[in-house]
């Protein structure tokens, strides 16, 4: 087991946002303070995949020409290559939670996540 405390992870500061990165070598995990107003600059990535869980407050993920509105609970994936930003039109400071992955070219079946696990006695 390991643990990463938010305190000895490195973070950015930029336009009002924190950023703390818990970094590994096959992904990383970044958790966003987002202020109200905050939209961050459009961008995409070649071969990194971005899953974003809203965490507390509203939050807007913009991807082309899609918008959708993200309340605490929800997930939105963003495939490589695809244009993207997002923004917090809320009241208050919005929490996310983004977990950068690069996706494997060897297709494994969905049952992966539920069956490759060991029980240790």
């Amino acid at each position: 087991m390991k643990i990463l405390k938010e305190k000895d992870v490195p973070k950015r500061e930029h336009k009002g946002e924190l950023r703390h990165y818990y970094l590994f070598d096959d992904y990383e995990i970044i958790v966003t303070k987002v202020p109200p107003g905050r939209m961050q600059l459009w961008h995409s990535h070649r071969l990194i995949q971005e899953t974003h869980y809203l965490m507390k407050g509203q939050i807007e993920i913009l991807e082309e020409k899609k918008t959708v509105v993200m309340k605490p609970g929800d997930l939105v994936l963003i495939s490589p290559g695809r244009s993207h930003t997002l923004r917090n039109k809320g009241k208050s400071t919005a929490y996310v939670l983004t977990l950068k992955t690069i996706p494997n070219p060897k297709p494994h079946p969905r049952s992966i996540f539920s069956e490759d696990k060991e029980i240790k006695t």
